[in-house]
């Protein structure tokens, strides 16, 4: 069984808490629910970390949620979560995963080391991310997906095992201010009639290109200098915008 169950506009606050070897989700809210966690540890279960769904919301402030078989936390069906200071790692899926209209917003997390993407959002999913880290995951560190949506301010994507970013299938992505470095694959795989806008960010030691461009995407920069490794198929937009060189 799960730990904490909140519903029907049901109101939870739970403060250093300790949650662990669940069987279904360790914290879940749904239909209007609304949830606070501070200082919580919520790790080791069979099935997803924490839920949020159907319209709940969440507070989850300076808590460490880790080694989940399914994604540490997941956002979905209209839901709206604020993760602020906390540490997501080791699920073997996602770290953090925002679907179907959810929201999320993270300010200074760290989230590394998840089997799967350390951040996943696609189907109209939407995350604001700032000051954070997204590192050492087994596989992407950010990938937007079917109409999904991220705008990122003053985060470092690093050292993950394939791209830092890869967005398809019409994905939107905001970056700025953002270092994207030392990723296996490329820094970002741009692909799917995908829309990017990239300022002030910085490329470096990324094993592919630092961006890679396909499948009539549309990508407009605006900072004062280009990268090197750079590649853009023929049927994509690619803008510098005015003082930018």
């Amino acid at each position: 069984e799960g730990a904490v169950y909140v519903t029907d506009e049901g109101r939870c606050t739970l403060d250093f808490c300790h949650v662990t070897d669940h069987a279904r989700a360790g914290v879940e809210a749904v239909r209007n629910g609304a949830m606070l966690l501070r200082r919580c540890r919520v790790h080791g279960g069979h099935t997803q970390g924490i839920i949020i769904a159907e319209t709940a919301h969440a507070r989850i402030l300076d808590c460490e949620i880790s080694g989940h078989q399914h994604t540490n936390i997941a956002v979905l069906r209209q839901a709206r979560a604020v993760l602020r200071h906390c540490r997501i790692f080791g699920s073997r899926s996602n770290g953090v995963t925002v679907l179907d209209g959810g929201s999320a917003t993270l300010e200074d997390c760290d989230i590394h080391d998840n089997q799967a993407a350390n951040l996943g959002v696609a189907r109209e999913g939407q995350v604001d991310v700032a000051r954070c880290q997204i590192r050492r995951g087994a596989a992407e560190g950010l990938v937007i997906r079917e109409s999904g949506e991220a705008r990122l301010d003053s985060s470092d994507i690093g050292e993950n095992r394939r791209d830092g970013i890869d967005i398809s299938r019409h994905g939107l992505l905001m970056l700025r201010g953002t270092s994207i470095r030392d990723n296996h694959g490329h820094g970002i795989e741009i692909s799917g009639g995908s829309r990017v806008r990239l300022e002030a960010c910085q490329f470096n030691n990324n094993q592919r290109s630092n961006i890679h461009v396909s499948g009539r995407s549309r990508v407009s920069w605006a900072s004062e200098t280009l990268p090197m490794g750079i590649y853009i198929m023929p049927d994509c937009d690619w803008q510098v915008e005015s003082g930018a060189a």
